[in-house]
């Protein structure tokens, strides 16, 4: 009994060894960490900029043979944004004779990047698991904590990945391990460009970035204003705009669908799709993908010059929409053409979480209480503004949401009321 034991223990070990084996031969042969172009492998999108910055920041400044030796190599293909895209963070596994050795994290401070190395048990496993396990037995998750703490600075992103290894023979689930990764923003009240200390050394004799590497970038504005004239700047979308401006005079409604290009398609820059109107009708059919972040627009005359509930509620759908796609809330915008002026929603700071899509039978409610309101053909222009306004925080409130105005050099203004109900602007800085 006590031999047949033993051989069986032997015979367990010996396939573990195999099996271990293969995976580990299977990923070194294919991965050449020093020459090759990064593929994202891991089970999440990831800021594939921010990534491909850092790598090239590595291979310029460190010593890769030194490093290498050292502590291992890098697999970048394997790294980690942990639910960011803002060019902030990564973390990615140095591996070592078939080994999670370490994972080294890089953070960005303004314009200066700091490499750090750490030693976790749980960071290993983490990246063991999606290094050497198959990916069809891997399911990856992404938990978002951050809500109403992330406005303020702070908040915290868990990325979890569940291992279910079933016998190929009986179908029976054999093992199932859960491991993750959380990273925390601390509250500052604002965004960080503190230094964080010192970088660890890329090189032998630690000539280069102990205070941190530049980071290859320009200042983005990504404040509305700051949105609204980039637009400006396009030439594609301004092109859109005065095509949309041709279309007031029509008896049915034009406009874009706007994204980001679809992965693996090899385009680049913002994505402009024609929409087509609902069968039978003059309105659009705004369907929305997983890329879409802003709609364009015209109202025809006739249409209330200004938007609508309808649009009010388009707007939630790109903000939803961004969330879960992880598209940065301060790309969604819906804009809108009319013979009397163009406007653009926007938003500074909304908590997706307290949004909820309103049912036709609301928007027919809602349809019927804004004519009361705004309805008035002959109404001013500043009245119509301000009507939409009280109406929007009255019925349609979305704590946040701006509203512009844009004029035809391409110049923009917030529109606000008052606490007297007085219309008030802002001309955005140029």
């Amino acid at each position: 009994m006590k031999k047949k034991f033993t051989f069986k223990l032997l015979l367990l070990i010996v396939l573990c060894i195999s099996l271990y084996s293969c995976v580990h031969d299977e990923v070194t042969a294919s991965f050449e960490p020093s020459s090759k172009e990064y593929t994202n492998k891991s089970l999440w999108k990831e800021d594939e900029k921010y990534i491909k910055n850092v790598k090239k920041i590595f291979e310029t400044h460190a010593d890769k043979q030194y490093f290498s030796n050292t502590y291992g190599d890098v697999y970048w293909d394997y790294a980690i944004t942990m639910g960011t895209f803002d060019e902030s963070f990564l973390e990615v596994p140095i591996v070592k004779n078939g080994r999670i050795k370490e994972i080294l994290t890089v953070e960005r401070r303004a314009d200066k990047v700091y490499f750090k190395r750490k030693t976790e048990q749980n960071s290993n496993k983490f990246f063991y698991l999606l290094v050497f396990k198959n990916k069809t037995e891997l399911k990856g998750t992404l938990n978002d904590h951050k809500n109403n703490a992330m406005s303020k600075g702070g908040g915290c992103i868990t990325v979890s990945i569940t291992w279910t290894w079933t016998n190929e023979k009986t179908g029976q689930v054999e093992m199932i391990t859960t491991t993750s990764e959380t990273r925390c923003l601390p509250v500052t009240g604002g965004g960080q460009t503190d230094p964080i200390g010192t970088s660890d050394c890329l090189e032998e004799n630690c000539t280069g970035g102990g205070g941190g590497y530049t980071y290859p970038t320009e200042y983005i504005d990504n404040s509305p204003c700051g949105k609204l004239n980039a637009q400006k700047t396009d030439a594609n979308f301004t092109a859109k705009v005065e095509n949309l401006k041709t279309k007031t005079a029509s008896s049915f409604e034009s406009g874009y669908r706007v994204g980001s290009p679809v992965p693996g398609s090899g385009q680049t820059g913002a994505q402009y799709q024609e929409l087509s109107n609902k069968p039978g009708t003059r309105q659009l059919d705004f369907k929305i993908f997983n890329t879409t972040y802003g709609i364009m627009h015209s109202h025809y005359d006739g249409l209330v010059p200004i938007f609508s509930p309808g649009d009010i509620n388009t707007f939630i759908q790109l903000l939803q929409n961004a969330h879960t796609n992880n598209i940065p809330l301060s790309e969604v915008f819906i804009s809108v053409v009319t013979s009397q002026g163009i406007y653009q929603l926007r938003g500074d700071g909304i908590n997706v979480a307290n949004l909820t899509m309103y049912t036709d039978d609301q928007i027919k409610a809602l349809d019927t209480e804004y004519l009361k309101m705004i309805g008035n053909s002959n109404i001013s222009t500043s009245d119509l503004q301000k009507g939409f306004l009280n109406f929007m925080k009255k019925n349609m409130n979305i704590d946040g949401a701006k509203l512009f105005e844009i004029n035809n050099d391409g110049d923009s203004k917030e529109l606000q009321v008052s606490s007297n109900n007085n219309l008030v602007s802002a001309n955005c800085p140029k």
